[in-house]
């Protein structure tokens, strides 16, 4: 999803979902997006509430991400009765977590060398980390679920 910007007001656009500022004076075609908040306050500019997203885990982008924002891998398997529901609720509710919720949906079966890095064992399982890129928590499961809206509230 694109937003548009007014070209003479700091007004705020929405892109792929996130809410960026654009830069005071900045013509609609010279907008420029911001991949996170961090990149965004550094370069100057005030952030919106950023939307809680839930994406397909995307090795570069998390990569780049990795010591800028707070992020969950969500080790999932289309096999998984319990995978599959949590997929949905995310999918159904991502817009009521905090805002800055950043949650990656990775198959765990193509992922196993991801898992095995971040001591996954199991399907179900969510790697907390920091925007520091420390894991602060590993959980399985309804548990594990339960402290994605925690991890971005405070």
């Amino acid at each position: 999803m694109y937003g548009m910007a007014d070209p003479v007001k700091d007004t705020f656009v929405m892109i792929d979902g996130n809410t960026a500022s654009a830069k005071k004076g900045a013509k609609v075609d010279e907008v420029v997006s911001f991949f996170s908040a961090k990149e965004a306050q550094a370069a100057g500019t005030e952030m919106a509430t950023v939307a809680p997203m839930y994406k397909t885990y995307n090795a570069s982008e998390v990569t780049a991400l990795k010591g800028n924002e707070p992020m969950v891998l969500a080790f999932f398997s289309d096999s998984c009765p319990a995978c599959v529901a949590h997929d949905a609720q995310l999918t159904d509710t991502i817009a009521d977590f905090p805002a800055g919720t950043l949650v990656y949906n990775v198959d765990i079966t193509a992922n196993r060398d991801l898992a095995a890095q971040y001591g996954v064992t199991r399907q179900d399982s969510f790697v907390f980390i920091d925007d520091a890129g420390k894991v602060t928590t590993v959980a399985s499961g309804a548990a594990g679920f339960k402290k994605i809206s925690d991890f971005f509230a405070g």
